[in-house]
């Protein structure tokens, strides 16, 4: 005779096990098994996952990216013998040209860094001794990459453009910063070139990776390591102003721009600034800000 009862363990449509004592014991242990992972795969989750953000501004983003980091991040050592939060993260900005391209956290109130530092990555204007020795620039490895110095070497910029002339939806149009070379090596103009793996510092900006979509230049870079309180916003503001150049010599329109990051840090050191701010920017009521989007520049006899 066929017994209806259900095992009473949260209804799990089990019959009752003095009937089909085998069965149930073995159904109840594949189900004890999928929850036993279910709740793993969540505690490993909590512990520590990378992120995305999407927004119609790099400020925007990089106000919503840094407060993933400073709620979710992990405490890391760095090699600079100082800890740090840090957490894998990327950035999906629509609009990267719209205001507000820096929040005014960040280095809004000061103007004349943001343009300074564009100008270095873009037209090499900055420190003529910034390549010397174990230093590098990013618009040497850029705009003159294999050289050792602010000319020649090979402009890795030009050809990217070249190449999306020929065929803008080529997955091949991308440049790199790193020399992936474990010793010294003479270059054919500017003296020795140390390869990164032996630099103190070595470049964070690892590639950049361009594609017309929809008649617009879509742009994706990729750092291995990034402050992202305090250098982040001004990389994003020097790479899409590139996006910008490198459309306009396209004819085309700026689309938008990706940032992923292996290491999105803050150190120890700003952790309390980088606390501080988000709370007072909650305290308004929002994290992204409201017009205007920058301070004036201060007036100048």
């Amino acid at each position: 005779m066929r017994v209806d009862a259900k095992y009473n363990a949260g209804n799990t449509g089990l019959e009752d096990r003095s009937i089909y004592p085998a069965r149930v014991d073995r159904e109840a242990n594949v189900i004890s098994r999928r929850i036993s992972l279910r709740l793993s795969a969540v505690a490993e989750l909590s512990v520590r996952r990378p992120f995305l953000v999407q927004a119609q501004t790099l400020g925007e983003a990089w106000i919503l990216a840094v407060s993933e980091v400073l709620s979710h991040g992990t405490s890391v050592m760095t090699e600079y013998e100082e800890s740090s939060l840090d957490l894998p993260g990327s950035l999906w900005v629509q609009t990267p040209l719209k205001e507000p391209r820096i929040h005014l956290v960040a280095y809004g109130s000061w103007p004349e860094a943001t343009t300074k530092y564009v100008q270095e990555v873009l037209e090499g204007v900055g420190n003529p001794r910034a390549t010397e020795g174990d230093r590098y620039t990013y618009h040497q490895r850029l705009f003159h990459y294999g050289s050792n110095s602010e000319d020649g070497g090979f402009d890795q910029v030009d050809w990217m453009v070249s190449r999306l002339r020929e065929a803008g939806h080529t997955r091949r149009a991308q440049v790199t910063t790193w020399f992936p070379i474990h010793v010294l090596h003479e270059a054919k103009a500017g003296g020795l070139i140390l390869g990164d793996n032996l630099r103190q510092y070595p470049p964070c900006l690892q590639r950049v990776w361009c594609r017309v979509v929809d008649k617009k230049l879509e742009m994706h870079s990729h750092w291995r390591s990034r402050d992202i309180w305090k250098a982040m916003p001004l990389n994003m503001l020097a790479l899409t102003d590139l996006q910008r150049e490198i459309a306009a010599r396209l004819g085309v329109e700026v689309g938008a721009y990706m940032d992923a990051s292996d290491s999105l840090h803050v150190y120890e050191r700003d952790l309390e600034e980088a606390r501080s701010a988000l709370k007072r920017l909650r305290a308004r009521g929002a994290l992204v800000q409201t017009p205007p989007w920058r301070l004036k520049p201060p007036k100048t006899d």
